[in-house]
């Protein structure tokens, strides 16, 4: 499986931290260098990824909120926390979304997604995911903001 890891300002690089890798190293000297490694699944779910070190993104709603979520590679393993996320692909034109939701609890989301075949035939490549403690009505109100504006495909229904 191919992993990209974002090496951040502080030097966390996931790559290094799994043994089971093996590296290549992309050319560039900017604040977030990608650098791609091949990783094995029981490795990736071994991951845990220090937040201060995972890059973020603005998402803005219909109503012109903006939300603020961290990017994480598709098998990241999050912590037992409520959240919103959405299934994304990057492009040439930008971040794509796939699917926008939301969870009681982001940890036990993500393996067994009722629209995975959906996500992975969309090219997801990415989760982008923060933590929402407000409560139920809070998370629905911001999935439903964000889906009126962004027409993910996966959330046809």
């Amino acid at each position: 499986m191919r992993f990209s890891s974002l090496i951040g300002a502080r030097g966390f690089d996931a790559c290094a931290t799994i043994p089971e890798i093996i590296p290549r190293r992309d050319p560039g000297d900017s604040h977030w260098i990608a650098r791609e490694c091949r990783i094995s699944e029981r490795a990736l779910a071994r991951l845990e990824v220090p937040m201060a070190d995972v890059p973020t993104i603005i998402w803005a709603g219909k109503s012109g909120v903006q939300y603020t979520y961290w990017i994480h590679p598709i098998g990241t393993t999050f912590k037992a926390e409520a959240g919103n996320y959405i299934f994304a692909r990057n492009s040439p034109q930008g971040w794509y979304a796939i699917y926008i939701g939301e969870t009681g609890d982001l940890s036990t989301r993500f393996p067994n997604h009722h629209q995975a075949d959906c996500i992975t035939r969309n090219g997801a490549t990415h989760i982008h995911a923060h933590t929402a403690p407000g409560g139920d009505q809070v998370r629905r109100d911001e999935e439903t903001d964000l889906r009126g504006r962004w027409n993910a495909p996966c959330n046809m229904q």
